[in-house]
């Protein structure tokens, strides 16, 4: 659990990874410069379900705001992939 803020109208990195290990899922979520983990047993398989991003894969509960430069990799990157996207967003939006 978290009391981070994200902020608007502000440059906000958000990644999110997930790894099955056995019957457990293994989740890692990375907001700005923090890292959050967890995992679970109790997970359904969506493999073959469509999948949206920035709102239900219905189109409804859309976001309120732009979501930039959102990059789908078929693979799990590592802490350190993930940590060099993040600095090098950071490093473009201090330009």
């Amino acid at each position: 659990q978290s009391t981070d803020i994200v902020n608007a109208n502000q440059w906000n990195f958000v990644a999110f990874k997930w790894q099955l290990n056995g019957d457990t899922l293994n989740c890692t979520l990375y907001l700005n410069d923090k890292v959050y983990t967890g995992s679970t047993t109790s997970f359904m398989d969506f493999s073959s379900a469509k999948t949206a991003v920035g709102s239900l894969a219905d189109g409804t509960n859309s976001i309120k705001g732009l979501l930039d430069q959102f990059i789908y990799y078929p693979k799990t990157l590592t802490d350190s992939d993930i940590s060099s996207i993040y600095q090098e967003g950071r490093r473009s939006e201090e330009r």
